[in-house]
């Protein structure tokens, strides 16, 4: 595993050999691994090492392995595994209710507890990914959004002054019709010119005279 992808993990244990037996495991799995051997340095180590997973015994001298769990839990989403001799329910379900990810009890297969390690490990790698990948398609709508937002009066400005443009020529087209258009061989009376009206299907196509009445 290269050290870009290789994951740091926290072991707060203070028993020495329980503590050697899963660093050397861990290691051996090409993991980075951080020991600390009470709740203070747990903390100081968390801050400092940024670890990607800790496993926490719950019997730790000063701070115990609970109110380690929950300060840790206070600051984000640190996947966290308990690791403890007291197997009573009310421990694990203290445990789980802080935030932990996992419980084992004391003892406990090396392996299995490298297993779950792992499984904590891509449970939470998913569920991050996921975020982030909602978290980008919602920043790329609500962008998407503002630019059709933002573009909108500039194409309802041209298609009116398109609009606007198409009008002028029209009635311009419409007035000069009027003051020229005479039938062949009639003088048309000023009281019937004002009676002329245009009318087409199309303004742009055809312009067709209509006159209304008769000169008296």
């Amino acid at each position: 595993m290269s050290d870009i992808l290789k994951k740091r993990i926290l072991v707060v244990e203070d028993e020495p050999m329980v503590a050697e037996v899963v660093e050397r495991y861990l290691r051996r799995d090409a993991y980075e691994v951080v020991v600390a051997r009470d709740g203070g340095a747990a903390l100081q180590a968390f801050e400092r090492q940024a670890p990607d997973l800790i496993v926490l015994d719950v019997m730790l001298p000063g701070i115990d392995g609970l109110e380690v769990c929950r300060r840790v839990r206070a600051r984000g989403s640190m996947p966290v595994i308990m690791l403890t001799a007291r197997g009573e329910e009310i421990d694990r379900l203290i445990g789980l209710e802080l935030g932990a990810d996992d419980y084992v009890a004391k003892p406990f297969s090396p392996r299995e507890l490298v297993a779950r390690v792992k499984a904590v490990l891509r449970r939470t790698g998913a569920t991050a990914t996921a975020i982030a990948c909602a978290s980008a398609t919602s920043a790329s709508a609500a962008a998407s959004g503002r630019l059709r937002t933002s573009a909108a009066p500039s194409t309802s400005r041209r298609g009116s002054s398109t609009s606007s443009s198409t009008w002028r020529a029209t009635r311009a087209r419409c007035s000069a019709a009027s003051a020229s258009w005479t039938p062949s061989g009639t003088t048309i009376s000023p009281a019937i010119r004002a009676r002329l009206r245009f009318t087409s299907a199309d303004c742009g196509r055809s312009l067709r005279p209509t006159l209304h009445g008769r000169a008296t």
